[in-house]
């Protein structure tokens, strides 16, 4: 029987039997489970869970590897600061890049990810090599690598 009140399925099943003596003995037992006719179990029928905010991820860059630039797709799960370090396989940070404040989003596409050009931050190329970026956006953070070649 569906229950109204919470959206779900109760399915009452009785086993009767006769005891040793000729009298009925019998259980009835509620399941939340729809059983079918070839004795499988199938669950209830659900509602569907309430949308939350969507999650935060930070993306491979690509190509990777790559030479001279690159982007960097990442999506803030909420509104936030996103900011980008690069660092080396010493962990020297090697460039810092700010889109600033963003809203959730997608920002996998070329014209929206991060892009960059394989620079420091005095504007040199950075030699061939493994190298980290480390996303922030509010309370996410992620880190990932990526690599040149020349």
């Amino acid at each position: 029987m569906l229950d109204e009140r919470h959206g779900t399925w109760d399915v009452l099943v009785s086993v009767w039997g006769k005891s040793t003596e000729g009298g009925a003995v019998g259980v009835s037992v509620a399941f939340p489970y729809l059983p079918t006719s070839l004795g499988h179990v199938l669950s209830a029928p659900m509602r569907r869970p309430e949308p939350g905010p969507p999650a935060a991820t930070l993306g491979q860059n690509y190509p990777n590897p790559y030479n001279p630039e690159t982007w960097i797709p990442f999506a803030p799960g909420k509104e936030a600061e996103v900011v980008i370090r690069i660092y080396d396989t010493r962990g020297a940070l090697v460039r810092r890049l700010s889109p600033g404040r963003l809203p959730a989003g997608n920002y996998s596409d070329r014209g929206r990810a991060v892009h960059w050009v394989g620079r420091n931050s005095l504007g040199e190329r950075v030699p061939s090599g493994v190298y980290f970026y480390y996303l922030t956006a509010g309370e996410f953070a992620a880190t990932r690598r990526l690599l040149i070649t020349k």
